[in-house]
């Protein structure tokens, strides 16, 4: 709303069109980073490390390492899942398909109000 009060000119189909821009950078953006995350060891996460055996020291620090590193992971997904507008993205479309469901809805009463056409 911003830019748009300081550039009269510009028509809301370009902002609208910058704004997909952006959004389609940030997924592009999101998913190399999680790639290289979870191709990268340091950050691989291991869903099996509930089930590895934790008795001997070093059996332990290897469960240890696991947990860590699929905390580590869960925690970069949580970051873009925040940062990068994917809820709002997802709460955008849940509402868009509300809208149209109820328009549908209405557009059904009418005609079977008029006539009884359904």
């Amino acid at each position: 709303l911003v830019p748009y009060l300081f550039m009269l000119d510009m028509l809301l189909c370009d902002y609208l069109l910058a704004l997909l821009i952006l959004i389609q950078c940030l997924c592009v953006i999101k998913q190399a980073v999680l790639l290289v995350c979870r191709l990268y060891p340091a950050t691989r996460p291991n869903m099996k490390w509930p089930e590895m055996p934790s008795k001997p020291d070093a059996e332990w620090r290897r469960k240890k390492n696991a947990a860590n590193r699929t905390r580590r992971y869960d925690m970069l997904v949580e970051y873009f899942f925040i940062n990068f507008m994917e809820y709002e993205i997802h709460l955008l479309c849940a509402l868009v398909i509300l809208i149209l469901s109820l328009i549908t809805q209405l557009l059904m009463v009418l005609l079977d109000w008029i006539g009884g056409l359904h």
